[in-house]
């Protein structure tokens, strides 16, 4: 589209229109809801990681005030288990518990404490059973799960790769001058903040229940089966602001379960993250990259182990996301990776923030840097030499249209001025030695959901006297996709009043908020549906005004012929009537990795690039990240200030990953909590640039960014911190541990 921004239009930065009300906190998350006769729940959850379910003895609170119920698994309705790919996950825990944290029993009473108190009362009888919470304990037959513990197994190969053996010394391949190995381990990490809340109330012979949910449509019907209703039985009100994380459905369910018991409202509100923070997963990875002695990458060997937790969750879809990323941006001759998904002791994953594309971009990038120094070669100019061309298939035979724009990411943000240095002792983090570093992490994202499951997503604009409603319930999760929806029908039809329709369940789907594809897909079907509007009128125009139809474009309101001769407002040729387009978008078609791993898997990548700078106390371990700065392949901005947000909140869980808390060494028996990062530990994201490389398959050009920024922001910290303190740093989060006391070591810092 030309002719500048419209204002209010793509391109232009608008306010959200929740915007005022988050930033005053009063927008009701689903544990604020509530109305007369309300009772509350309160979930008994496991404290072992792996027993035997003996017994649930309710006798203490049989007849205390307040108590209403107690549920376990043998009273609810309907199909006991649930999941996004696989139905194994357990409403209620029954005969087993599978990790800590699960839920084996729900206590209703007229008020919250009354809950609690009876809820510590309830004696659930254990036997513990050995417990698997460790990728490098996990064995073949292992009996996690009646099905298999393997959930899914991935090979990989590119060219004619040489066999690695794993059990000897690395040796460079045929064509290679030297080899870098390294074992990397990814730690979990928290789901974001919010707690696990639903409110359910009975209505006819069903229920409404409202709770958080990324794709409502599905998690109707999942929770639906689960209390034996039909759909059209289970009202799903999506909460006006995010909570718990995807495809965490127990909370409603039992709510909604006590709901219909009772004939009461149900609020049941859970401080999940506590006590099942399984939020991404925990990630081993061993890779060997051979090069010749000019630096370029001649073979890339790699095995990939993916901890799902307990139950399958994204866990096969993330794995596959990991094998397309698995060498990263880069042109490598052969590859040959070998990855599983199995089952642990350990709390569930969830899809979160560069699951499927971070573990890996820690990996490589990391070893890009070791390959560097083993050739005396700049690390920022070893990646621009290896960057991947329109022609450079990746792991799994998929070409990416256009390349990679790598290079140019990557120098923008080595282009960046570097900040100053404080003053000597001045505000340092600790005692000195105080030590700066730099580094750099440039990573590649898997776009929307890929391997032949392309969610559409419908969307409805109703048009009438320079007024539309926009009706496309995707999920509102801070992505911004509420104004992104009114930024698009404003740049069509230039609305003077908009309404984007409350989502709601029963509207037609606009497919899962995941994998960066709202702005793509659900942003697809609005600008469709408002097209076809703006393309009726002007068929219209044509005929009053004898020119043709294809000489006409509609944009911010007006309808001009090519020549500019002909300009009218677009609500005038709508007059007093109704105009309503309902259109289904469709992203391009992907296929499944074969048995070899291969396959054109996703409809598109993103790109980002990350300089970091850090200064590491020795004598403390403590880390302060001094600056970061990104420069991203973004397709088009739509709205601006909503992008920078999207990158710098990326960028952060990038950060986190790289010096967070890694909740997966808590002992069993202990209860996660949840670490977050300080204001001041995160300066902020400084832009370099924004390249606007247009995607093919998308309207305008667009693509989602919610991922990209993960991995190469946690890359390049990590990055900065080795350089800084001299430590290999393989496993992350880093510990303090591993960089105190390192005064002796020669540090390779000094920017």
């Amino acid at each position: 589209m030309s002719g500048g921004i419209v204002p209010g239009g793509v391109g232009d930065t608008v306010m959200r229109p929740d915007g005022l009300a988050k930033a005053l906190g009063v927008l009701p998350y689903a544990a604020d809801l509530g109305t007369e006769g309300l009772l509350h729940a309160v979930l008994i959850r496991s404290p072992h990681p792996h027993a035997e379910l003996l017994s649930l003895d309710v006798s203490a609170v049989v007849g205390m005030p307040g108590v209403l119920a107690v549920l376990g698994a043998d009273d609810l309705p309907g199909v006991p288990t649930y999941g996004p790919a696989l139905a194994d996950r357990p409403v209620l825990a029954a005969g087993v518990v599978r990790h800590i944290g699960e839920p084996v029993a729900v206590v209703v009473a007229t008020d919250r404490r009354t809950a609690l108190r009876a809820a510590a009362a309830v004696v659930v009888g254990y036997r513990p059973l050995p417990a698997i919470r460790d990728l490098d304990h996990v064995r073949e037959g292992s009996d996690i799960h009646l099905d298999s513990d393997v959930i899914r197994e991935l090979t990989v190969h590119q060219g004619e790769p040489e066999p690695a053996d794993w059990a000897g010394p690395a040796v460079p391949v045929a064509g290679a001058a030297v080899v870098v190995e390294g074992d990397y381990s990814i730690g979990r990490r928290a789901a974001r903040a919010g707690e696990v809340a639903a409110f359910a109330r009975p209505a006819g012979s069903g229920v409404e229940v409202t709770t958080s949910s990324g794709w409502w449509q599905a998690d109707r019907d999942l929770i639906a089966q689960c209390l034996d209703l039909t759909p059209d039985q289970l009202r799903l009100v999506p909460a006006t602001a995010a909570g718990p994380p995807d495809g965490e459905l127990t909370v409603p369910v039992l709510a909604a379960a006590a709901a219909m018991r009772l004939r009461r409202p149900v609020r049941l509100v859970d401080p999940g993250l506590r006590t099942a923070p399984g939020a991404g997963p925990a990630v081993r990875l061993r890779y060997r990259h051979h090069a010749d002695p000019e630096g370029n990458l001649v073979c890339v060997q790699a095995r990939i182990r993916l901890d799902a937790g307990a139950y399958a969750t994204t866990a096969g879809s993330d794995l596959a996301r990991l094998c397309a990323s698995a060498v990263g941006p880069y042109r490598v001759g052969t590859v040959e990776v070998a990855a599983r998904a199995v089952r642990t002791n350990n709390p569930p994953v969830f899809e979160t923030r560069g699951a499927g594309s971070a573990p890996t971009c820690v990996a490589v990038e990391a070893q890009l840097d070791r390959l560097a120094a083993e050739l005396g070669l700049d690390p920022v100019e070893l990646r621009e030499r290896n960057h991947l061309g329109p022609a450079d298939p990746l792991p799994t035979g998929q070409l990416v249209e256009g390349g990679s724009p790598g290079a140019a990411l990557l120098a923008a943000v080595a282009a960046a001025p570097m900040p100053g240095r404080r003053r000597a002792g001045a505000d340092r983090p600790g005692s000195l030695p105080v030590r700066r570093g730099v580094g750099y992490g440039l990573g590649m994202t898997p776009l929307l959901t890929g391997e032949g499951v392309d969610h559409p997503a419908t969307a409805t604009v109703r048009y009438r006297a320079g007024q539309a409603v926009i009706s496309c319930p995707g999920a509102e999760f801070g992505q911004g996709f509420v104004t992104v929806a009114m930024q698009i029908v404003r740049e069509v039809l230039g609305a003077e009043q908009l309404e984007l329709v409350a989502a709601d369940a029963d509207a037609p789907s606009a497919g899962p908020a995941e994998a960066s594809r709202l702005t793509w897909v659900a942003g697809g079907a609005v600008h469709a549906a408002a097209k076809a509007i703006a393309d009726e009128l002007c068929a219209e125009a044509g005929i009053a005004q004898g020119i043709s139809a294809g000489l006409l474009t509609a944009r911010g309101g007006r309808i001009r012929s090519y020549d500019g001769l002909l300009d009218l407002a677009l609500a005038d040729v709508a007059g007093d009537r109704t105009f309503e387009q309902t259109v289904t978008f469709q992203p391009p078609a992907t296929e499944t990795l074969d048995p070899a791993g291969q396959g054109a898997a996703y409809a598109g990548f993103g790109f980002a690039a990350h300089r970091a700078i850090v200064e590491v106390d020795l004598e403390l371990g403590l880390v302060r990240l001094v600056e970061l700065v990104t420069a991203a392949d973004v397709g088009r901005v739509v709205n601006l200030t909503q992008l920078l947000g999207v990158l710098d909140g990326g960028s952060t869980d990038g950060v986190r990953l790289a010096i967070g808390v890694d909740l997966s060494e808590l002992p069993a028996g202990a209860h996660p909590v949840v670490a977050h990062l300080r204001p001041t530990d995160v300066p902020g994201t400084a832009v370099a640039d924004l390249l606007e490389i247009p995607q093919p398959g998308s309207w305008a050009g667009v693509k989602g960014v919610w991922d990209t920024p993960v991995g190469p922001a946690a890359a390049a910290v990590l990055a900065a911190v080795r350089q800084a303190s001299g430590a290999q740093l393989t496993a992350v989060p880093v510990r303090p541990a591993e960089l105190a006391n390192l005064t002796g070591r020669q540090s390779g810092g000094g920017a």
